[in-house]
């Protein structure tokens, strides 16, 4: 059980961290390419007034198009997402060392403001944890070795107020990272779970059949046997049950033919309830022997506790093969329910006879 749950809580944070990165991919190029047109367009106005040289605007141009470029790059549908933070962290570092470079080659008070504000804007771009520790450590080591020139122009105080004024810039921009973060996470947690209930039996906690659908892709990308089968399992005389001892009684027969099913089911096979008293197993390889699947399954239900004076504890199971594709997984299903209606005629008239 304690191995369930950590693997449980495991896949849930593996899937909130790639719900990050997946926004990480979507908002990074609009964001990079907001910042570069705010720096060209910035640079000009002070261009304008003198604020700026021109060796300065043509730095700026270059650090444009490098977001520009990185934006295209980001953007791209081949490019990995987990590699995204990393491109973000290098571009944050790039704008804040260029500006840093720009306050200590002219040093000044306007010099200073922009570098500030940079840091602090920069951290919820950064949408990483450890891409903020990164570009924090970078830039507030560029800060120190940036600014000493600039004492003289604002004063003999002015190096240690700069250092606390760009310590408390770290602060904050960190303390944006961890709100941001921190809803960012709270919806992917939020869309995790909202998945696994549109994906999952209620009941049984097996996939239900939206979730073997979405199961179906992982299944056969992982193939290397180019074939499926398909198990199709009903329970027997379950509207007897219902009838006879009420719905809370088939609802514990439903759950133990679940568990007996997961229990017999091959590693990595996928399994869902099909239909009220109906389950599915599509699985990679040859397809199983039918009697063999048919005892397994019967001999778990034997220990599932329920007197067979309420319910006989039998199932019924078809089973077909077939070349492994999404398309012929509906026709292996169909094939299986076949099969087992036609195992139970036969039980049935053997039975009769």
């Amino acid at each position: 059980m304690r191995e369930g749950l950590l693997t449980d809580v495991g896949h849930a944070s593996a899937t909130v961290r790639a719900f990050r990165q997946h926004r990480a991919k979507l908002e990074s190029p609009r964001a990079m390419r907001w910042v570069a047109t705010a720096i060209l367009g910035l640079s000009l106005l002070n261009l304008g007034t003198g604020a700026i040289t021109l060796r300065a605007l043509a730095q700026h141009l270059v650090l444009s198009l490098l977001l520009l470029g990185a934006a295209s790059l980001v953007s791209h549908p081949r490019l990995p997402e987990r590699r995204v933070p990393v491109i973000v962290a290098a571009c944050t570092i790039a704008v804040i060392a260029e500006f840093q470079y720009e306050l200590w080659a002219d040093p000044g008070p306007l010099g200073v403001a922009y570098v500030l504000m940079i840091i602090i804007a920069a951290g919820p771009f950064l949408m990483s944890s450890s891409g903020f520790v990164v570009v924090a450590i970078a830039s507030y080591i560029g800060c120190l070795v940036s600014f000493p020139g600039t004492a003289s122009q604002l004063g003999r105080g002015s190096l240690g107020e700069w250092f606390v004024a760009a310590l408390g810039a770290e602060i904050i921009s960190g303390l944006l990272v961890f709100v941001r973060l921190r809803g960012i996470d709270e919806l992917g947690e939020l869309t995790r779970r909202t998945q696994v209930l549109a994906s999952t039996d209620a009941l049984t906690g097996l996939l239900n059949r939206h979730g073997l659908e979405r199961a179906l892709d992982t299944l056969l990308q992982g193939d290397d046997t180019g074939s499926l089968y398909t198990c199709f399992v009903d329970i027997d005389g379950l509207k007897v049950v219902n009838d006879q001892h009420g719905h809370d009684l088939g609802d514990r027969v439903i759950r133990s033919v679940g568990a007996a099913i997961t229990a017999a089911a091959p590693r990595g096979s996928i399994i869902a309830r099909w239909g009220g008293d109906e389950f599915v197993v599509v699985g990679t390889g040859r397809a199983p022997d039918v009697e063999q699947v048919r005892r397994e399954l019967t001999d778990h239900i034997a220990a599932s506790g329920i007197a067979p004076t309420q319910w006989p504890g039998t199932v019924s199971v078809g089973v077909a093969g077939g070349l492994a594709s999404r398309q012929a997984v509906e026709d292996l299903i169909h094939r299986a329910d076949a099969h087992m209606y036609e195992r139970r005629r036969d039980h049935r008239d053997a039975s009769e006879g």
